[in-house]
């Protein structure tokens, strides 16, 4: 019994270590790059790692499927951009068709091209493609080099490694990729075995996801909010001698830009400082919209700064015009957020934003009847001044406190719905930056 015992007790630690070393083989016997850094096999989203045999290199490289026929490829690049790499691809296709081929990225162009139409796996040999426990598995060996094939990439030579997944066509061909595309942060020397840090942009990515949801969904829609219903606080409070509402607006304004410009530097930052070309309709919609708002955002502080005095002529123009900017800010802002989340997330969590933003209209529409109502109470019931203070009618109260109620309980449904979209964004597991370790504390 004893000894049966201490059978079972010895194979479970023989288990265990068998799956420990599998884990720790990163740095020991292949070198590797994973996303996130500290992740563990099942729990990564990429994992490639690579293996010196002389002549040939052997490469194993692992995600999460997709839900259809999807494609992983990694290729070997210059530069962390894409355009002129050499590319090996593994397609998995649920029609059976499932392969490991070479491609070749042209210069300045989206599209991948096979490498050799007479020979798709030129070079690729003990090629194999398998999903186990929810994960695609690729492994091959490539070799090395091939004299007259000047789009062959020699790995004696060191590379910046590019890594991305997307979904093939009806004819097993690559689909052009928006997102799930990741670089390393330095050339590697395929010929040793390394552990490599990903410094990948991905992290600057979500600092920008989050610093934008944030900024946009709840200061700028606050600002406007209070600007628009709340002035009758005035009645009861001021800030250092100036209008509540006024205060508030103005904080929260000046607030906006300062930090969009902050989420634009993280963007630009992962993004190697280069604008998006047009060629990625999606994403040049996305930053095109984002590059009008900032400039808005920016330019309505300003003219709010140079506003006219109370009794210019020009005071209602100036009104008019700073609302009406100050609207269309928001509005696109909100279109560049959606176009933004299309990107980045799935159709599930998209919902998210669709519910905030019917959230919004039902506040704003609720907003808009309480003050109207308040205006027909004002005409009919006109405020009566005395020595020391004005009184309001007991059915203008009634329609502020409901307005106080509104914005409270907005600010509790904002904050929680933020926060879900900004956890949905963060949700690949990298350590997170300062930015959004503080941001989480609130969300």
């Amino acid at each position: 019994m004893n000894q049966s015992f201490a059978s079972i007790i010895f194979l479970f630690f023989l288990i265990k270590n068998s799956i420990v070393s599998q884990n720790d083989d990163c740095g020991t016997k292949y070198g590797c790059l994973k996303i996130p850094n500290d992740c563990q096999d099942l729990n990564c989203d990429y994992i490639v790692k690579w293996q010196d045999n002389g002549t040939y290199s052997h490469f194993v490289m692992q995600a999460r499927p997709m839900q259809s026929s999807f494609y992983l490829a990694i290729g070997f690049s210059y530069d962390r951009k894409m355009g002129e790499d050499c590319v090996v691809m593994c397609k998995y296709s649920t029609s059976g068709r499932s392969s490991i081929e070479h491609y070749y990225n042209p210069r300045k162009e989206k599209t991948s091209e096979v490498l050799d139409p007479d020979n798709r796996s030129i070079g690729l040999t003990q090629s194999s493609v398998t999903i186990d426990d929810n994960f695609l598995t690729c492994s091959f060996k490539r070799l090395k080099s091939i004299e007259n094939e000047r789009d062959y990439f020699d790995l004696n030579e060191m590379y910046y490694l590019l890594m991305v997944k997307g979904y093939l066509d009806p004819d097993n061909e690559p689909i052009n990729h928006k997102k799930n595309k990741f670089a390393s942060s330095k050339e590697i020397n395929f010929n040793f075995i390394t552990k490599e840090e990903n410094n990948s942009s991905l992290k600057y990515i979500k600092v920008h996801a989050i610093l934008m949801t944030s900024i946009w969904m709840i200061l700028a829609t606050f600002g406007v909010i209070f600007a628009r219903y709340f002035k009758f606080l005035n009645w009861y409070w001021s800030l250092f001698g100036t209008e509540l509402w006024f205060a508030v607006h103005r904080a929260f304004m000046t607030l906006v830009p300062i930090l969009t410009l902050i989420g634009f530097g993280a963007i630009f930052y992962a993004k190697d400082f280069e604008f998006i070309q047009p060629s990625l309709s999606l994403n040049f919609a996305h930053s095109s919209l984002g590059f009008i708002t900032i400039a808005f955002s920016i330019i309505q502080p300003i003219y709010g700064v140079l506003r006219p005095s109370k009794n210019s002529e020009n005071r209602t123009r100036f009104h008019w015009i700073h609302r009406i900017f100050g609207f269309l800010t928001i509005l696109l802002a909100m279109a560049s957020i959606v176009v933004g989340s299309v990107i980045f997330l799935n159709n599930e969590k998209m919902a998210l934003f669709s519910a905030w933003i019917g959230w919004l209209a039902t506040i704003v529409f609720l907003l808009e009847f309480a003050n109207y109502k308040i205006k027909n109470k004002e005409k009919d019931e006109p405020l009566i001044e005395t020595e020391d203070e004005r009184s309001r009618s007991y059915h203008t109260l009634f329609d502020e406190k409901f307005k106080l109620l509104l914005l409270m309980t907005h600010a509790m449904a904002s904050v929680i719905m933020i926060g879900l979209i900004n956890l949905f964004i963060n949700k690949q597991k990298l350590k997170p930056s300062v930015a959004i370790k503080w941001l989480s504390r609130y969300f």
